[in-house]
């Protein structure tokens, strides 16, 4: 066996599957999100340049703040990784009840590959492909 795939409570060593279990059952993702969301909101103080009235907020990505509101989106993506791990016991899975919510949660996680994968173009005129897409 690896040393780090498993493991007895006798033998002292919990496995990474056991810890990600143990950390997807804590707050952890409530903080992740917390600090996602403001990390993405503080891009604002960053870069003023942007108005938020008039820009969306994934005009950051493109800014001089561009590494913080990747930082965001970054904790926000780890924080829905740990709901579907949460989600995945045989409790969650033997009756189907969270089926809907662990499709939901694997959906917005495409859609946050797709924000930073494709960014948006600057301004109001989207004329790449990656802005189309985004």
């Amino acid at each position: 066996m690896h040393p780090g795939a498993g493991g007895t409570a006798s033998s002292g060593h919990i496995g990474l599957a056991s810890r990600l279990a143990i950390v997807a059952h804590g707050r952890a993702a409530a903080l992740l999100v917390a600090f996602g969301g403001g990390a993405i909101l503080a891009c604002d103080l960053v870069d003023p340049t942007l108005d938020p009235r008039e820009f969306a907020a994934s005009e950051h990505a493109i800014g001089k703040a561009s590494w913080l509101f990747h930082l965001g989106v970054g904790a926000i993506f780890v924080a829905a990784l740990l709901l579907l791990v949460r989600l995945r016991g045989p409790a969650a899975t033997r009756d189907g009840t969270w089926r809907g919510t662990r499709r939901a949660l694997a959906t917005g996680l495409v859609g946050i590959v797709g924000l930073v994968a494709f960014p948006t173009d600057p301004g109001w005129e989207v004329v790449s492909v990656a802005g189309r897409l985004h």
